[in-house]
């Protein structure tokens, strides 16, 4: 059985690691208010789904260095029909310390043409390099969903906006933000 201090433990760690976000600070800073959010209730229309989503597991792990598998990639509906998925990454990732920036900056140069290197700066940062990297590649997902829908269809990303304190992704999702808004 476990302990309940371990238990107690753990449940302190979580409740740091999620702090909670003042709504009017999330607006100033991104934009997005209470008004651009909409309940979503099943209903007919006429467009296509997307749903962006990604995952990763930990395959080999010696500490500094660990092997993942990520997968990221959409699925299209029209209504309830399935019309296709799109795997836009399915691969072993080597989180490593010394070498990931050469990983996240060919998908930011050559996809989002950001020329700044990628670092990471904290210790907690530096052993999420693979969750980092996953969440790339759902951008990388949601760039080319983006791409393809078009006005009137419905795009979904199962992935949070917490990262707009966070430089890293900050210009990522401006720009597929603006992709959105641009095709309508």
């Amino acid at each position: 059985m476990i302990e309940r201090e371990k238990v107690a433990e753990a449940a302190r760690t979580i409740k740091d690691y999620f702090s909670p976000v003042d709504p009017g600070e999330f607006e100033s800073e991104t934009g997005i208010g209470a008004g651009d959010f909409r309940e979503i209730v099943p209903r007919e229309f006429d467009g296509r789904i997307f749903a962006i989503d990604g995952s990763n597991v930990v395959v080999f792990d010696l500490g500094n260095v660990s092997l993942n598998r990520i997968r990221a990639g959409y699925v299209v509906y029209r209504g309830r029909e399935w019309q296709k998925t799109v795997v836009t990454y399915d691969d072993l990732f080597t989180a490593d310390r010394e070498n990931y920036r050469q990983h996240f900056g060919r998908f930011r140069r050559g996809i989002f043409g950001l020329a700044e290197p990628f670092e990471l700066k904290t210790e907690e940062e530096l052993d999420r390099i693979s969750t980092f990297y996953r969440d790339l590649q759902e951008h990388v997902a949601l760039s080319e969903a983006v791409s393809e829908a078009t006005t009137g269809d419905l795009v979904l990303y199962d992935g949070g906006f917490s990262l707009w304190r966070d430089p890293y992704y900050r210009e990522v999702l401006n720009q597929i933000f603006e992709q959105a808004e641009g095709r309508g």
